[in-house]
């Protein structure tokens, strides 16, 4: 009797019925593991305070006003703590990241504590006025660029993206040049993009040799929507173009310019936007700044 080749059993590993999740979808796990914990910490057993309890789910109603934080009566009062300069500043946060942020009461609380001793208040100040502020209240904000808080200086630098005012642009050239924070620099350059000025093209085009390249990028950009041309980094290539249009008047220069818009602030998802993690968020337009438009009406 011939018997033919035994079967060896093959060594391979067989691959296993599980495969690995998604990063997105394991993402949706966690969260949803995270909404059930939730849940079953509230509602789940009978030792919590409120199971048994005569009272309103007193544990659940803390819990929710923790979530929500401070109410616009609580944060108004917060905003003028003697005490604490970071409930002031978390209020002024707060106040001027909501809807209703923009009212003229509240447009009166940020230019009234933009003086506040605490540099990270002012801050805040200057971020909320950026948001909501005038023309006018760019003059205030520019006088925040000869602070000695670095940080304090780049949000004013940074909420004069949003706010058109000529007579702020000395100040802007002077932190664009002379400022040694790079942030700073960098903030300013973007805010110059707004006015057509030959003063401040020069100040971007000497800006295009900065040693920090996001300044010089930034200068570039600026320079760019100020005459529709990208001649790239070299300061000759401009200085070039602005002699060839000297020539043909003052305002030649800036004949091709581009519109110029910022990015506008977007307010963090908070705990109950994260939770629906199956929307997505919408994508915000950029935004011209306040005034702009009423200047070249007139």
């Amino acid at each position: 009797m011939v018997l033919g080749p035994a079967r060896i059993p093959s060594l391979r590993r067989s691959r296993s019925p599980l495969r690995p999740l998604r990063p997105r979808k394991a993402r949706w796990i966690a969260r949803l593991a995270v909404c059930a914990a939730v849940v079953t910490v509230l509602v789940g057993c009978d030792s919590t305070p409120f199971a048994n309890s005569d009272d309103d789910s007193p544990l659940l109603v803390d819990l929710a006003r923790n979530l929500a934080g401070p109410t616009p009566q609580q944060a108004a009062r917060e905003a003028f703590d003697r005490e604490d300069p970071d409930k002031r500043r978390r209020a002024i946060a707060l106040l001027s990241s909501a809807e209703w942020g923009g009212e003229p009461a509240y447009l009166s609380v940020y230019r009234l504590i933009l003086s506040d001793p605490d540099p990270t208040v002012r801050a805040a100040c200057a971020s909320a006025l950026g948001r909501h502020g005038t023309p006018d209240d760019a003059l205030l904000v520019a006088n925040l660029l000869a602070d000695d808080h670095a940080p304090l200086r780049w949000e004013a630098a940074k909420a004069l993206r949003a706010l058109h005012q000529p007579l702020v642009t000395p100040k802007l050239i002077d932190g664009l040049l002379r400022d040694e924070n790079a942030d700073v620099r960098m903030a300013a350059a973007e805010a110059l993009g707004q006015y057509p000025r030959r003063d401040v093209f020069d100040a971007l085009v000497t800006s295009l040799t900065d040693s920090e390249f996001g300044v010089a990028h930034a200068a570039r950009r600026s320079l760019t929507t100020l005459t529709g041309a990208d001649l790239g980094p070299e300061p000759a290539d401009w200085h070039q173009l602005a002699n060839q249009k000297s020539a043909e008047g003052n305002t030649a220069l800036f004949t091709n310019a581009r519109p110029y818009t910022y990015r506008q602030y977007v307010k963090p998802p908070g705990l109950f936007e994260k939770a629906r993690f199956w929307e997505d968020p919408e994508a915000e337009a950029n935004q011209q700044p306040a005034g702009l438009e009423d200047e070249r009406e007139s």
